[in-house]
């Protein structure tokens, strides 16, 4: 009897430790529209220890691009992923801030049926994107334009959710095309639909794997999540191998394919999770076209990447560079 009160006082106690443990520790809420390869700098930020050492907590939220730039505006998640979607949003006023990026190419490819062979052939046939409004249908509207379509009035788009779902919908024949990143292109492929376009090969700036943020946001707050974030970018950017490893356990999937997903990706990444004036005018000239806009916004509006080169600064001056 005295042995169980004993015991269940040591689980108390350990339990109470566990509880105590994650109250130390900031707890973030962070929305992703997709597992996939753009977010490997969290990926790798979380296996190696980054957000442990910066005292983060950070709970990874499923939802659309759409739907998490709303969350994130209402206060519901600290932070998202999705810098596509945030740009009309900002466009429109909200009071957000891009801060960190992790891809400056889309990471994605439009498949169709294996009867359609061109995009041209895509006119009057069902298109489906996960929401209106974000990356994906910023994408194909820009693919569709250059080959002489209008989205809405050429081809229909139609707003489905996830990519599993999408690639259900294509091979029952309720859609004719999508777009699909890391490993979904590859499964399309094996089902024998036809690749139409390459965006990693397309001469197109696509913001993936950022961090947005409120101009509300607790500065300390962000500053942790960045600084994270950016060893982690610079781990997944020179380590291969390691990276290979961190694809594959974090989307459930074989080295082999983790592989054929780093080499496909890797060239998008950019150098040091900020992008330079000439892009971001580019970004900001594009969604002011796409938005039908004819005032702009100015780059400050939409981007803050001080922190990420302050960050940068320091952990040079510290000598840190990422293990194996």
């Amino acid at each position: 009897m005295r042995l169980r009160k004993w015991g269940q006082a040591l689980f108390c106690f350990v339990f109470v430790l566990g509880l105590c443990a994650r109250a130390e520790a900031a707890w973030l809420r962070l929305s992703v529209p997709v597992h996939g390869v753009s977010h490997v700098a969290f990926y790798a930020a979380k296996e190696k220890g980054y957000f442990q050492e910066e005292g983060l907590d950070v709970e990874v939220i499923l939802m659309s691009g759409a739907i998490g730039i709303r969350a994130l505006i209402a206060g519901d998640v600290d932070a998202s992923t999705v810098g596509g979607s945030a740009l009309p949003a900002i466009f429109r006023g909200a009071p957000l801030r891009m801060v960190f990026i992790s891809f400056d190419k889309p990471t994605h490819w439009l498949y169709a049926k294996p009867d359609i062979r061109t995009v041209k052939d895509l006119k009057d046939k069902k298109v489906a994107v996960d929401g209106l409004g974000g990356t994906l249908e910023s994408l194909l509207r820009s693919v569709l334009e250059k080959n002489g379509l209008e989205a809405g009035r050429d081809v229909p788009i139609l707003a489905i959710g996830p990519p599993p779902g999408r690639f259900v919908a294509l091979t029952s024949g309720a859609i004719d095309a999508t777009l699909f990143t890391f490993p979904l292109n590859f499964r399309a492929e094996e089902a024998g639909f036809r690749e139409l376009v390459n965006f990693v090969k397309q001469d197109i700036v696509s913001l993936t794997g950022s961090i947005v943020v409120r101009e509300s946001s607790d500065a300390g707050l962000v500053e942790k999540l960045v600084r994270g974030a950016v060893k982690g970018h610079l781990y997944a950017r020179n380590n291969r191998a390691g990276t290979i490893s961190i694809l594959a356990r974090s989307l459930k999937i074989k080295e082999d394919e983790a592989t054929r997903i780093y080499d496909a990706a890797q060239p998008a990444m950019v150098a040091d999770g900020s992008i330079n004036e000439g892009i971001q005018k580019r970004v900001i000239d594009d969604t002011r076209k796409s938005l039908g806009m004819k005032e702009s916004v100015s780059a400050d509006k939409v981007f803050r990447f001080s922190l990420v080169h302050k960050i940068h600064a320091e952990i040079k001056a510290q000598g840190w560079k990422p293990a194996p």
